[in-house]
């Protein structure tokens, strides 16, 4: 019988014994491994959420200036200097025309020429809340 490959704990580093495909020493390793994992993803998921909740924000805060109006047009730099994202977004909207609009949530924005920004309030959204 050809002697067995020695395996070692992925958490501890420690020899294992018994099974074949055994990948910690007990169960206190086992967990130690995977709370690391999870807390490293938790961590990005919670950074990609506040990276959406600011852009949202703002975007909320830059459409409030204009209640009376279905959209507002302001310059590209209004939303950089408050911090906003244009990486992330929920979602994405092609008109007939063409035109893209970019979501966060309820609130949405396309670009224009000459780094104007059109910021506009999706109602369907915010009946469906």
């Amino acid at each position: 019988m050809p002697k067995r490959e020695e395996t070692s704990c992925q958490e501890c580093g420690d020899k294992l014994n018994g099974r074949r495909d055994k990948k910690f020493c007990d169960v206190s390793c086992r967990n130690a491994f995977n709370n690391t994992l999870n807390i490293e993803k938790a961590g990005i998921v919670r950074r990609i959420n506040n990276y959406l909740r600011k852009n949202r924000l703002i975007l909320k805060d830059l459409k409030a200036r204009y209640p009376e109006k279905r959209a507002c047009n302001v310059h590209r730099s209004q939303l950089t200097d408050s911090g906003f994202r244009f990486d992330f977004y929920t979602s994405s909207y092609t008109t007939k025309q063409g035109n893209v609009y970019f979501f966060n949530y309820e609130f949405g924005f396309m670009e224009l020429e000459e780094d104007r920004i059109v910021i506009v309030e999706n109602i369907d959204e915010k009946k469906r809340a």
